[in-house]
């Protein structure tokens, strides 16, 4: 009968039995041929161009991997490449000279402090408004340790130098544990960072760094 719609036309020309086992179910048949039917006439409202698969906007893409909190992708999937630190305005202070002139700064704004994690306090990285930064070692220096600290301590200890650290408790306790004492603590990154996504499983300063820079710190950063 070739179509359905003919079939129908032509029911009186089946067997009885047959004819009324399609009258009985005509309804459903014509229900089940709408349903498999692909429309073509539906009109389309955009340039079929653009559908052709390229290259994906990268920048879009982050950004919504980011949204998602997909942090794999967005190490793994090669979108954009996250920058390299930029160490143009980094300062080790090796000399008793470096010292002077990095108490002169601290001395005179707030600044960002970061310990690094070992079983001794190693040294302690200072980041200034402008973005210069410097590391001090506290134990492979040439720098007498009682000259460190009595040029540092009073710094540290003025709580009208306004500081900002990563993980005040753990900072706090490492430069007690060197002989110091810190105060005037303003702000601390890793509870910032909990409290835009307490969800997530790690807060290191690497990780914030990739996430909300897109930076990525090379071998030489100092793990905070």
């Amino acid at each position: 009968f070739d179509s359905l719609e003919n079939l129908f036309e032509n029911l009186e020309k089946l067997s009885l039995k047959k004819r009324e086992l399609i009258k009985k179910y005509i309804s459903q048949a014509k229900l089940s041929k709408e349903l498999a039917t692909i429309i073509t006439s539906v009109p389309i409202e955009m340039n079929i161009e653009e559908l052709k698969v390229k290259e994906p906007d990268k920048d879009i893409l982050f950004s919504l991997f980011k949204k998602l909190n997909f942090k794999g992708l967005m190490k793994e999937f090669t979108l954009q490449k996250p920058q390299k630190a930029n160490y143009k305005d980094y300062n080790d202070i090796t000399t008793c000279q470096n010292l002077e002139d990095l108490v002169s700064k601290l001395k005179k704004a707030s600044f960002v402090l970061a310990v690094e994690k070992s079983e001794n306090l190693q040294g302690i990285a200072f980041l200034l408004e402008g973005g210069a930064s410097y590391w001090l070692p506290l134990e492979q220096t040439k720098i007498k340790k009682d000259l460190l600290i009595g040029k540092l301590s009073p710094i540290l200890e003025d709580s009208k130098i306004k500081k900002t650290t990563h993980n005040f408790k753990e900072t706090i306790f490492k430069i007690k544990e060197s002989g110091m004492n810190l105060d005037g603590l303003n702000f601390d990154t890793e509870l910032a960072a909990y409290l835009l996504d307490p969800l997530s499983s790690n807060y290191s300063l690497r990780d914030l760094s990739f996430n909300y820079l897109g930076i990525e710190p090379g071998q030489e950063f100092h793990p905070v």
